[in-house]
């Protein structure tokens, strides 16, 4: 009996820290995108995208949180672009050191994405899990490792499902003069369960070494520069793929191309609710296994290189709501130009956008 009663109040006080320690948080937001090239090709066809998105989370005991994200992308010329796409994740965020300095982030997730029948071959399920661990034994010194990894499963293209593994170290230095320094680098594994018909591996392998270098501006202003470097070890096996369904080419970049870029940006906070940034950025890829077309449809032999310049502007407004820092409305317009220089010609061209965003968090 005594044991029972023992356990009786440990389960009650448990229920109870759990109620005084529950926070729920909710977020939405609306975000509408004109775009003058969907493809970005030569038939620089235009479009309006609608692309709202809720989630919901429950933190608790201070470091768990349980959550629900998802998003509709849905296009007014080109209905077939229809997308929802949806995660249900699980998280624990332990943080420890004299002042809480450094911390442990375990995510697990399951995703989904669903497409109308046009591109039914991307409909996949994404079970996956990441882990973070950041760790400032000085004050002017931070260390981050990452590591992911995901199995990305095609219902109805079972070819092309891989299990993605992803790992990164970064570290910044943070010196007197207010410029910091963060050199990074990323290993990218991809494995096919089932080889694609026409690749000799079945595997890509990608590499990113880059850097950023900050410089703070006064308290309100700063500028950054980021050079990153990419090298894909072999013809990657999704260009592949793509060429043999096209639908293929919407579900990412990673492993496709080698190359390097560098981009300049800045960032000013006018006052506490008002803030801009602008970047501009410069690209060279060389694309692995993916070969210039000629205007019959036959194979040139020579591989697809791109150079690509970007221009990127954005406005940002936010205030609490209530006058609490956990309530936000935030309201976002920006601005996009991207001029991409192909030796494929149906790839020589340039794409505008324009987005307004509003979202709200509680």
């Amino acid at each position: 009996m005594a044991k029972r009663t023992v356990l009786l109040v440990v389960l009650c006080s448990a229920l109870f820290t759990w109620q005084v320690h529950a926070q729920v948080y909710f977020n939405s937001s609306l975000n509408t995108q004109y775009l003058s090239n969907t493809w970005l090709d030569r038939s620089a066809e235009w479009d309006l995208a609608l692309q709202p998105a809720l989630g919901l989370e429950l933190n608790f005991l201070d470091i768990w949180a349980i959550g629900y994200s998802g998003h509709v992308e849905a296009y007014v010329q080109h209905t077939e672009l229809f997308f929802h796409e949806h995660e249900l994740y699980a998280a624990v965020n332990p943080t420890f050191g004299d002042e809480d300095q450094h911390e442990i982030i375990l995510m697990g997730y399951v995703r989904t994405g669903k497409n109308t029948e046009t591109f039914e071959n991307v409909n996949a399920l994404y079970p996956g899990g990441m882990l973070t661990i950041g760790l400032e034994p000085l004050s002017w010194f931070y260390f981050e490792m990452f590591g992911s990894t995901e199995y990305r499963w095609f219902y109805n293209n079972n070819s092309n499902s891989s299990l993605d593994t992803w790992g990164r170290i970064t570290t910044t230095v943070s010196l007197p003069t207010r410029t910091s320094l963060s050199p990074r680098f990323a290993l990218g594994y991809r494995y096919y369960p089932t080889p694609i018909t026409g690749t000799e591996e079945q595997w890509d392998l990608q590499l990113k070494p880059g850097i950023r270098i900050a410089q703070g501006l006064g308290e309100t202003s700063g500028l950054w520069v980021d050079y990153e470097y990419l090298y894909t070890a072999n013809d990657n096996n999704l260009a592949i793929g793509e060429m043999q369904a096209a639908e293929m080419n919407f579900v990412g970049t990673d492993f496709l191309f080698s190359g390097h870029g560098v981009t300049l940006g800045g960032k000013r906070i006018w006052n506490a609710h008002v803030e801009t940034s602008l970047d501009v950025s410069w690209q060279k890829r060389w694309y692995s296994g993916l070969d210039v077309f000629d205007d019959t449809g036959a194979s040139t032999g020579i591989a697809r290189e791109d150079d690509r310049i970007g221009v990127n502007a954005s406005l940002t407004f936010e205030a609490e709501l209530n006058n609490d820092a956990q309530s936000l409305f935030t309201l976002s317009t920006a601005y996009g130009y991207l001029r991409q220089f192909s030796n494929d010609s149906w790839f020589d061209t340039y794409l505008h956008t324009v987005s307004l965003e509003a979202a709200f968090n509680w």
